[in-house]
């Protein structure tokens, strides 16, 4: 088995552009996620990538459906490769009207992760009561 640096890849595969956004996909590197909504609710994943893919070089296509029905909800995520692409689909794309209804695009904005939780384990290497406290019930006045 070869190991091989980032720099050494991407530069191995910068003679093509299709390598490249292999590579970028492959470490996950360079993907800027934007927010695609008000859409009509028949737009397939296809229809994104018709409207987006005229920017910038596409990774991934979410559209978020609703569990039961799987009927859109009018909004998707779309993962761009590079950040000068999203920024030119967010400029072109935001406010535009197609199917009758306004394009809100944006570049999403990553929440900041919250800490994890402190596991204390007790005695019997279950967790701890830090983890799970119980509600004690008032005692009985007499």
């Amino acid at each position: 088995m070869f190991y091989y640096s980032l720099t050494e890849l991407i530069i191995a595969a910068s003679f093509t552009n299709q390598m490249v956004i292999f590579v970028a996909l492959l470490f996950n590197i360079f993907m800027i996620k934007i927010f695609v909504g008000g859409f009509p609710l028949d737009f397939t994943e296809l229809d994104i990538a018709m409207l987006v893919g005229l920017h910038g070089d596409i990774s991934t296509i979410k559209i978020v459906r609703d569990k039961k029905t799987r009927i859109c909800k009018g909004y998707a995520f779309v993962e761009m490769v590079s950040k000068d692409g999203a920024e030119k689909a967010v400029e072109a794309l935001d406010g535009t009207e197609v199917g009758g209804r306004q394009l809100n695009v944006k570049i999403r904005e990553d929440k900041p992760v919250p800490p994890p939780r402190r596991y204390v384990p007790n005695r019997f290497g279950g967790p701890g009561p830090s983890d799970f406290e119980k509600k004690k019930r008032p005692r009985r006045t007499i």
